[in-house]
């Protein structure tokens, strides 16, 4: 029962003798009781006089408690408003640093009109105030400021001051820095550090606690070190802290090592030697849900490992064994690592182990525990004798549906792969039951009857017992369909009337178009010629090698270069998840901030004022602790290490709708822009052919240029390969007239000649702007050119009128890394021409590179695209709209168009 006038009249009563009460115990329980009437939601603002008078104390419970009332009342009440506020502004002047920060902690909880005018004096005071607590209350008290007052004229003396702090003594202050900046900056594309700063984040790296680590060395993870020496003393400094206990901090330090390494692979198997104890420990010591996120990251270490021929766990495996509490998503995890550590020299137990698990309670664990040994087999060729025997004699005769399904696909494989084993394998299979058999492990069994019907006398009537089902589904049925096509070339007397029935089931029962498509492609080919048609359908197929459907190397490249992202966790590329984020964790390093700034020339130091009794002595690496990181106390891999052009390929993809969505007038778009001496557009009226514009930069290369022979670890688009685009760290200067080329235009490009300094051979050379694009994915190029064509050339007129008619079915926006800051027109659509799109017209406006672009589907159906690259917030967006209405081809061209893009992220 809620409390009564009388009983808030009384409350009131004792309230007026508080302030003369000495027992702050009884104060306290005063402050407690209008508290928690104001909770059930009673009006007790009659007592804020009241409160007010007793507001003078020191007690910090009763501080909280009053400022809590105080923040309830003062938005309903603008009397009461201004009694808080010079409560608020006596308090942030307080001698207790405690009571000054909750003071300007509470200021900026009250939602009232014009609260800057009073509160800019206690922040601006809280900024620069002696206490640590203080200023970090301050500072992310400047994000409400700016949040509430975007256009404030002091906005910018806000952004400077909170830069300044991130060269803080305080390493709380610092996180709070880059935190709000972050937030103030999302307009952006959030925080830009340079090297001074991330210089003094390293010194006091130790004196952050474990969320700082990881923003620290998040934005560590994007610096690119200026030349070798730099970069092993930025080592040393976290070698310590990849044996952290913390598994964030430990992933976030083993991505900087990643990133530093990736092109020089001896530096990079030296990482993997020195984080194997670390990662194991952290695997048998976490929780469940730590472990499982270290073992997905083991995972992508092994994949990057195998591809440099070198086995991290070969003789650890037995730490990925099953222990008897670990639960279903630990075991999976563990089946996919067992088959990557699985070699020559491991097999046999890792073969007998994984032979155990087909009897796990769980069914997906068993059934993967089959797929993981044929996984064996098709890795190791030396395993599949053994592993045959074994399924055949210990798991087909097996009475569990599921492990004979199991067991029926993995041979299946295995007879893709290794055609010598055929007649042992099918002479098994058709003694058993095929009543067994269920789910994926049917469709394989048919295909192995489709396949190898000249081993198998009684194919057709194996056959004929599925024919007339009617609710199977329609991937069974493609199964049976092309089977019994193959069986009728070898059986066609008792091959021709079963068919017919499938034939007339299909047309009759089941209505998907893939389906009854293939029955009358089928039909048509054997109608029109008979011998001609089974040279096509039971030609000679060659030994298969890789099967795409279980290959999934495309994908752990993508989530490699998402190294400690929730894309490891799902599983998938983090635009597929995360709609729009303007907002990166932590900040990116910008070579630029530090012309800007001025800070050239700094050293990384050790901070020993945390190690050696907080002196402040700050000692610069030596040579010894260099090398004590170069030389591995395992093995000696070489004392010559070439210094990698570091990547950090970590930023996501940032989908944006933009402010300007549709394409403006094109006409006076290119009359705008069409002076050649200012810079514009250049309209190319060339017939385009497919091929691209040739490239005649060759002797530009290797006259000017030192050349670097780089590994590229990281696969960035589907379908293939890719030499990971080159990397610089210094700016370029641009032309300021632009003109583009057509797609058949062997014109050179016009560049300046940029070298490194010939004094110091280790500094990074500067890079000219066509080598930053010098490669084309060929698996991208082909699944692009699949759905594309050379596409008839139209006019400007008919495009516009087009791109107005036209609905926008697409519109992304991406950041890139810094180092394409100093892209230009040509090379930007001598890369793009190569897919088949034309270009046709492009210029430069404020620093915005414009693309108007077209192509063709194979459908005759055009394409349009906008294409800006903004150089000044280094993000790439485009706009997509076309003639054609099939959602499925539009989200192909989508995803291998953004693909195109993903070495620039």
């Amino acid at each position: 029962m809620s409390p009564g006038q009388s009983e808030i009249n009384k409350l009131k009563e004792v309230l007026k003798k508080l302030p003369q009460e000495k027992n702050e115990e009884k104060k306290r329980e005063v402050l407690k009781k209008v508290i928690a009437y104001m909770t059930l939601g009673v009006d007790v603002s009659k007592l804020f006089p009241d409160i007010i008078m007793i507001s003078n104390t020191n007690d910090i419970i009763q501080k909280k408690m009053i400022y809590l009332y105080l923040n309830n009342y003062a938005e309903t009440n603008s009397e009461l408003s201004l009694l808080t506020i010079n409560t608020l502004q006596k308090d942030s002047k307080d001698d207790d640093p405690i009571i000054r920060g909750l003071a300007l902690r509470s200021f900026c909880n009250l939602r009232i009109n014009n609260l800057f005018e009073y509160i800019e004096g206690p922040l601006f005071n809280g900024l620069n105030d002696k206490n640590s607590y203080v200023r970090r209350i301050a500072i992310i008290s400047c994000v409400k400021l700016i949040k509430m007052n975007p256009q404030i004229a002091i906005k910018n003396d806000v952004i400077q001051i909170l830069k300044n702090k991130l060269l803080d003594k305080d390493s709380q202050c610092i996180i709070n820095a880059v935190h709000a900046l972050n937030e103030i900056l999302v307009d952006e594309g959030g925080l830009k550090v340079n090297k001074e700063i991330i210089f003094n984040m390293l010194n006091k790296i130790s004196t952050f606690n474990e969320w700082g680590k990881c923003v620290v060395l998040n934005i560590v993870s994007t610096y690119i070190p200026e030349n070798e020496d730099e970069m092993y003393d930025i080592m040393n400094i976290l070698e310590n802290h990849i044996r952290d206990f913390s598994s964030a901090v430990f992933l976030s330090c083993l991505k900087c090592f990643l990133n530093f390494s990736s092109n020089d692979t001896n530096l990079q198997i030296q990482i993997f030697q020195r984080m194997k104890d670390p990662l194991l420990t952290l695997i048998s010591t976490s929780s469940y849900e730590i472990s499982y996120i270290v073992l997905l990251h083991t995972n992508l270490l092994l994949h990057e490992a195998n591809k440099l021929n070198y086995n991290i766990f070969e003789y650890d495996y037995k730490h990925f064994f099953f222990r008897y509490n670990d639960l279903t998503y630990i075991k999976d995890i563990k089946l996919d690592i067992l088959v990557s550590v699985a070699t020559k020299n491991n097999l046999v137990m890792i073969t007998n182990e994984l032979s155990e698990y087909i009897c796990d309670q769980n069914a997906d664990i068993a059934q993967k525990a089959i797929y993981s040994i044929g996984c064996i087999a098709l890795k190791i060729p030396k395993a599949v004798s053994k592993i045959v025997e074994l399924a055949l004699s210990s798991f087909l005769p097996m009475s569990h549906s599921y492990i004979c399904s199991a067991t029926i696909e993995m041979l299946a494989n295995i007879l893709r792969k290794y055609e010598e084993y055929t007649k042992v394998i099918i002479e098994e299979i058709i003694k058993h039951d095929n009543k067994l058999i269920d789910n994926d492990g049917i469709r394989s069994y048919i295909w192995i009857i489709g396949e190898y019907s000249e081993y198998i006398e009684n194919a057709p009537y194996i056959l004929e017992e599925y024919v007339n089902l009617t609710d199977c589904s329609y991937i069974f049925m493609l199964e049976l369909l092309t089977a019994c096509v193959k069986v009728l070339y070898r059986r066609p007397s008792e091959m021709v009337v079963i068919l017919a029935s499938l034939f007339d089931n299909i047309l009759k029962n089941y209505k998907y178009p893939e389906l009854t498509d293939k029955v009358y492609f089928y039909y048509k080919l054997l109608s029109y010629n008979y011998e001609e048609a089974f040279k096509i359908i039971v030609c000679k197929k060659k030994l298969v090698k890789n099967f795409c459907e279980s290959n999934e190397n495309i994908l752990l490249d993508k989530l490699f270069n998402e190294f400690n992202t929730l894309s490891v966790l799902y599983k998938q590329p983090i635009y597929k998840f995360v709609e729009y984020s303007k907002i990166r964790f932590g900040g990116i390093y910008d070579p630029e901030e530090n012309e800007l700034d001025g800070t050239h020339d700094h050293h990384v130091h050790r901070d020993d004022a945390h190690l050696d009794n907080a002196h402040d002595h700050i000692a610069h690496v030596s040579d010894t602790d260099r090398e004590s990181f170069v030389n591995s106390p395992e093995e000696d891999i070489g004392s010559a290490v070439k210094y990698p052009l570091s990547t950090s390929d970590t930023h996501t993809n940032h989908h944006n709708r933009r402010d300007n969505g549709n394409l403006p007038n094109m006409n006076e778009d290119m009359l705008l822009m069409g002076d050649e001496e200012t810079g514009g557009y250049h309209h190319s009226g060339n017939k385009h052919n497919g091929n691209g514009p040739t490239n005649d930069h060759t002797d530009d290369h290797t006259n000017d240029h030192t050349h670097h022979n780089t590994y590229d670890h990281r696969e960035c688009h589907e379908g293939g390969n890719s030499d990971h685009l080159n990397n610089v760290n210094t700016s370029i200067s641009s032309r300021d007239v632009k003109k583009s080329r057509g797609r058949g235009s062997t014109n050179n490009v016009p560049t300046t000649a940029v070298g490194s300094n010939p004094s110091n051979g280790k500094k990074l050379e500067k890079k000219k702007s066509h080598e930053l694009i010098n490669t084309t994915n060929s698996g991208q190029l082909n699944k692009l050119t699949d759905i594309l064509i050379d596409a008839e050339n139209i006019n400007p007129e008919h495009y516009q009128e087009q791109w107005s008619i036209l609905p926008e079915q697409n519109n992304e926006k991406l950041f890139l890394r810094k180092n394409y800051y100093n892209l230009e027109l040509e090379t930007i659509d001598e890369f793009i021409s190569k897919y088949n799109i034309v270009t046709l017209a492009s210029g430069e406006i404020d620093q915005c590179l414009k693309f108007y672009m077209y192509s063709q589907f194979y459908t005759k159906q055009y394409i349009f695209i906008e294409i800006i690259f903004n150089k000044a917030e280094n993000s790439i967006n485009w706009i997509l709209k076309s003639q054609c209405d099939d959602p499925n081809m539009l989200d192909r061209f989508t995803d291998y168009f953004r693909d195109i893009f993903m070495d620039f992220m």
